[in-house]
């Protein structure tokens, strides 16, 4: 910034956070301070409609606010609506201490908004075929293999939510006296706890996670899924949430939620009812599977093929 200009801007922020919290002080001096790096020098009452716009494209690219996923803008539109939150609130400032004249970041066009609930988190059906080629992409015996692919399993098998996955404890994995595999939820999104069986295919993965976690002399009360370091030693916590996300994209392609909505669509595919699914997903109204309900009609079966006006 250039620090010769009449007013430093700096002490004029210093009157303008005097009664916010300190943490509130660092988050506006943290994104100042990125908007000053992106002037390189200008001088920030002097900004114009197209500096705005041309720092919003800045932000879209920057490393660490891009958005997670290739196809989903979420996480930049998020962080975005934040950054120009905070930079409306001290040019609003700005001008009543008459240190500008408009407030640009105020003007209609800069309000962005954040995507409706029903809009978030566009989830798409994997490949049935492609499943279970996914759930063995993790070649290899180290450890970090092992749960990879106990992982991946868990969530096309048992449809459950990331954070569903996170909290399984050792205790939580149990088998039936005629083998069956089981799972015990607790505290879900949905309220309380749930039971969720597993289809046989997916055995073998959560065993062989099972037995490693015991090997590693882990305590029923322990995280079934935790980190390792890269030389093989077990962190106990739960695995972070962002490299569950990561992990799962790297082998396919996909976020952990589409695995969700596929097991939702191959039941229904199968045959299975609305009522009868809800007890797999574990949502509170039928209306919630029509949401992640992805079938497809086929071109011979569609409907449109039948009209005629005889």
């Amino acid at each position: 910034m250039n620090r010769s200009m009449d007013v430093d801007v700096y002490s004029v922020l210093d009157f303008f956070l005097t009664d916010k919290a300190t943490t509130t002080c660092e988050t506006y001096l943290q994104v100042f301070r990125l908007f000053l790096q992106f002037l390189d020098g200008r001088c920030p009452y002097l900004i114009e409609i197209c500096d705005i716009w041309a720092f919003h494209s800045y932000l879209k690219k920057r490393k660490g606010i891009k958005a997670r996923a290739d196809n989903s803008d979420d996480f930049s539109r998020r962080t975005i609506i934040k950054y120009f939150s905070i930079l409306r609130a001290i040019y609003k400032y700005f001008v009543s201490v008459k240190l500008v004249k408009n407030n640009h970041f105020d003007r209609p066009e800069f309000h962005f908004k954040e995507r409706k609930v029903s809009e978030k988190r566009p989830t798409e059906a994997v490949q049935f075929s492609l499943v279970k080629k996914i759930v063995k992409a993790p070649k290899g015996t180290l450890k970090q293999d092992i749960r990879n692919r106990a992982m991946l399993t868990t969530f096309f098998a048992a449809g459950i939510r990331r954070n569903d996955l996170r909290c399984l404890r050792l205790h939580d994995v149990r088998w039936t006296d005629t083998g069956l595999l089981w799972l015990k939820l607790r505290a879900t999104k949905g309220g309380g706890d749930k039971i969720q069986p597993m289809p046989e295919w997916s055995h073998d993965a959560i065993r062989k996670l099972y037995d490693q976690r015991i090997l590693e002399s882990a305590t029923p009360q322990d995280f079934l899924f935790t980190g390792y370091t890269r030389d093989q030693r077990t962190q106990n916590g739960q695995m972070d949430p962002k490299t569950i996300w990561t992990l799962f994209r790297r082998f396919s392609g996909h976020s952990p939620h589409d695995a969700r909505a596929t097991g939702i669509t191959r039941l229904l595919q199968m045959g299975f009812t609305y009522r009868q699914v809800q007890e797999f997903s574990g949502h509170g109204s039928v209306a919630m599977i029509e949401r992640y309900d992805k079938t497809r009609i086929d071109t011979e079966s569609h409907i449109g093929k039948k009209l005629n006006f005889d």
